[in-house]
């Protein structure tokens, strides 16, 4: 399947982006998917066309989020109308990240690109291309959809954002199978509490503790880093449909909570913004090492296969992670991790108490003082997850 993406940028002062997708299968029935018209919420998709070869219109139905087209070969059109000016994070309830325009910034993510429905079986039977028209003079655009072919993963998952002017910065990783390459936007207008190389000397560092303690990081070349920054009521802004908080994907890394302690408190038990930070790149760069997503295939080591529980997903993809990334963090900055074994322990007893049920997190901790008793451990056992994965 060949697949061509145009995102026109003419209208964008009216809040309303434009998309021409051109699919070229070889099955007569192909089912998309559109996140978008799905959500309600502030976000519309408007005047969806479907036309043929010869410019002729093509039957489809829409079920939901999912566009049933009876052709092989076919051009989509659609636009997407957007009411938000300021970033407003995640959907609950859909997968989908809601884009937002003002005169100095675009910005769209996973939702608003009609994909293949089946992509996860596509493998590399999918050849993609993107481009963007119309982009204001003189802006720049940072993303992960790079030139070029991309991978099925990155057409579910993905953000693209232009700006007037952006922050930008670079570094170099130099791990054991070579060089990547960071790369990091921070937001229009936005400023983070730490400067650029304090972050690089932090992520250095924490890059070769995982590549020692784990596995060589592998399928990386580069990682681009953009920090988005949502108002503190962008909650309110959104009816309280979205949250807030990061994401790891192929090729990149984006965070999109609002630098208000009050926010780092309630969701994370952070103090501050720069503890969220911190905390939160630490978390999504061992996404490269496990994940909940089936993406992972194209980014990390450990990933669920299609038949597994969500339960087991999350304990190795997302509880593994946790239980290893904040002792670090707190180790770099304070010296010790008893933090994590007086606070998140404890918080994890109580609320099993209170759900009468396990917490994934005290179940690791249980199984790594069990293996530590035996003279072994869990980040060793993990190691030895990695390796046998990888052969």
């Amino acid at each position: 399947m060949n697949i061509t993406i145009e995102t026109d940028f003419l209208q964008y002062l009216n809040q309303t982006l434009n998309f021409c997708i051109h699919y070229e299968s070889d099955e007569a029935h192909v089912a998309l998917t559109l996140p978008a018209l799905k959500v309600k919420n502030g976000v519309e998709v408007e005047g969806l066309t479907v036309t043929g070869e010869r410019g002729q219109d093509v039957p489809f139905t829409i079920a939901d989020d999912t566009l049933s087209i009876a052709a092989a070969s076919f051009e989509v059109a659609y636009a997407i109308q957007t009411r938000y000016a300021e970033c407003v994070g995640s959907d609950k309830e859909v997968d989908f990240v809601y884009p937002f325009v003002n005169a100095e910034e675009i910005f769209i993510g996973s939702g608003v690109i009609a994909y293949p429905s089946h992509i996860r079986d596509l493998d590399e039977k999918i050849h993609a291309q993107f481009r963007v028209i119309n982009l204001p003079s003189d802006w720049q655009m940072f993303s992960n959809l790079t030139p070029g072919s991309i991978s099925p993963a990155v057409l579910d998952t993905f953000f693209v954002y232009c700006a007037v002017t952006q922050n930008l910065s670079q570094h170099v990783f130099r791990g054991m199978n070579g060089q990547i390459v960071f790369r990091l936007c921070v937001q229009h207008g936005k400023n983070i509490p730490m400067t650029p190389e304090d972050l690089w000397q932090y992520l250095d560092t924490y890059g070769h503790w995982l590549e020692q303690h784990l596995v060589p990081m592998r399928h990386l070349q580069e990682i681009k880093l953009l920090i988005l920054q949502a108002p503190a009521n962008f909650a309110e802004l959104a009816n309280d449909r979205s949250f807030a908080t990061g994401e790891n994907m192929v090729g990149g890394i984006v965070t999109y909570a609002p630098a208000d302690p009050q926010y780092e408190q309630r969701r994370f038990k952070y103090d501050t913004y720069s503890d969220f930070l911190y905390h939160g790149l630490t978390h999504e760069f061992m996404h490269y090492y496990t994940t909940t997503v089936w993406q992972g295939k194209y980014k990390s080591v450990l990933y669920p296969a299609a038949d597994c529980p969500p339960a087991h997903a999350r304990l190795i993809g997302e509880y593994l992670n946790i239980y290893f990334h904040e002792p670090y963090v707190q180790r770099y900055f304070l010296g010790s991790d008893e933090q994590f074994v007086v606070e998140t322990m404890t918080r994890a007893v109580h609320m099993e108490q209170d759900r009468q049920q396990p917490h994934p997190l005290l179940s690791l901790f249980l199984l790594d003082a069990y293996l530590r008793r035996m003279k072994h451990s869990l980040l060793a056992l993990f190691r030895c997850m990695l390796e046998r994965q990888q052969s």
